[in-house]
């Protein structure tokens, strides 16, 4: 089983959360997700959207490893250990007001998302002191460079090509 969210978030927010969070999920239905994917789809509807994604246009997915239970609200945290960024995937239909939606495995490919062929990062930790607001400051790793490239030129991360030339 595999999750889809619909959120106004994005990655930097996501990892300051702890993973693609707060949500009044099931945790039995997560639980059926364990060899699965999360996928954030853009909701263009919120005043406090990030991102330039159309409405419902997935923009990551994640490798599901988890859920957490947020203390004050109960609602879950939901992690993965394991993303991509995603470019170019037509919007998906929705329908209902739930922002999660579950999709049966092998329906990934049928929106577009090849799993196989993806440039997969690990998650950051948000307790990494790397993850801080001024980690403008600290070198560019190449991978770095390469995910926000793909961002701006909605390409694959694994379709930038950088050479330094010393």
């Amino acid at each position: 089983m595999n999750i889809v969210c619909m959120t106004g978030k994005d990655k930097k927010t996501m990892v300051k959360e702890g993973g693609v969070a707060y949500w009044k999920a099931s945790g039995s239905s997560l639980d059926e997700c364990k060899s699965g994917y999360v996928i954030a789809i853009r909701n263009r509807r919120s005043n406090w959207c990030n991102g330039p994604e159309k409405h419902r246009e997935p923009f990551l997915i994640g490798k599901y490893s988890g859920y957490e239970v947020e203390p004050e609200s109960k609602r879950k945290i939901i992690k993965i250990s394991h993303y991509a960024v995603l470019n170019k995937i037509d919007p998906i239909m929705w329908k209902g007001a739930s922002p999660i939606h579950y999709l049966k495995q092998g329906s990934i490919e049928s929106l577009g998302i090849k799993t196989d062929e993806l440039t997969w990062i690990k998650w950051e930790d948000k307790n990494d002191t790397k993850n801080t607001d001024t980690a403008e400051d600290l070198p560019l790793s190449l991978e770095q460079a390469k995910i926000g490239l793909a961002l701006t030129y909605g390409v694959e991360p694994k379709d930038i090509k950088i050479t330094i030339e010393l």
